[in-house]
């Protein structure tokens, strides 16, 4: 696997693929979510600063208890049209 934590062929055309994130990567960031802590909320004007503790802890409860990326993955790799991901060397 390399360092961007999914498969995929890199090259001057552009190559199907399916997208396939490496579960210790899904892992090691649930993980992370989890051992988030929260800031103290300021009082300024909405998303000025980034989103507010109340938008930021709702994001963190729902990938930490609901999101679930294997399905994910499987929809986007099955029920979409076949090899409609692709790849390719931008430069």
């Amino acid at each position: 696997m390399s360092s961007q934590h999914f498969h995929a062929t890199f090259g001057k055309s552009p190559t199907p693929f399916q997208v396939n994130v490496d579960p210790e990567f899904i892992a090691l960031t649930k993980e992370k979510v989890s051992l988030t802590r929260m800031a103290e909320d300021v009082d300024q004007p909405e998303y000025s600063d980034g989103p507010s503790l109340h938008t930021a802890s709702v994001v963190k409860d729902y990938w930490l208890q609901e999101y679930d990326w294997e399905s994910v993955q499987h929809e986007l790799n099955n029920e979409y049209v076949p090899s409609s991901h692709y790849s390719r060397s931008v430069g």
